[in-house]
């Protein structure tokens, strides 16, 4: 979302010729609004059980 978030204030920057770019830069946070509970959910992010440190 962070890298979505920087191509859209880079297109806003850079004018009106740049739309497409800052619809990219919507696109990519509206995957990462989506993926965020998809992955809490399989067991990644904080406290996840793919991130537990089992002793290896």
């Amino acid at each position: 979302m962070l890298i979505g978030t920087l191509i859209g204030c880079v297109a806003f920057l850079i004018g009106e010729s740049a739309t497409v770019l800052f619809w990219i830069g919507v696109g990519v946070i509206a995957v990462g609004v989506i993926l965020g509970p998809v992955l809490k959910s399989a067991g990644y992010g904080v406290g996840g059980s793919k991130l537990k440190n089992n002793g290896h």
